[in-house]
């Protein structure tokens, strides 16, 4: 039996880096942020990290072990915590590039499914959300 969740996990994880280039170039212009389009490239640098980080620590959400995401998921807080702090970053503009993120992350969901095909049942697609709710919700 093929397991998707585990296919989709290598799908997004040999992606990251078009998953965050995708992600860099729908930013916008917003005067101080360091999301900003215009923020600089030292603010690109570091969001791009940043991002990929996230991007993995998303993606390992859709292990059979919960508890890879929950060690990532930790460090992503305490990198992302450091980094708000270090910058000056309200907490909505985090908030407001974790959306646009998941835009980006379900983007390239569809572009797995559509590789992949009749292989990727509905009950798949349906299952690859409960991630979201279970794990960062708690």
């Amino acid at each position: 039996m093929i397991d998707m969740n585990r296919e989709l996990y290598n799908f997004l994880c040999e992606n990251t880096d078009l998953i965050t280039e995708k992600w860099l170039l729908d930013r916008e212009d917003l005067k101080g942020s360091i999301y900003s389009i215009n923020a600089g490239e030292w603010a690109e640098k570091l969001i791009s990290e940043q991002n990929t980080l996230t991007n993995l620590t998303v993606a390992s959400s859709l292990l059979n072990d919960c508890s890879v995401f929950q060690k990532n998921k930790i460090n992503w807080a305490l990198v992302i915590t450091e980094s708000r702090v270090n910058t000056n970053t309200p907490i909505f503009e985090v908030l407001d590039a974790l959306s646009k993120l998941r835009s980006t992350y379900w983007f390239y969901i569809e572009q797995f499914v559509e590789r992949e095909g009749e292989r990727v049942l509905r009950s798949d697609i349906m299952g690859w959300a409960l991630p979201f709710i279970r794990h960062w919700t708690n």
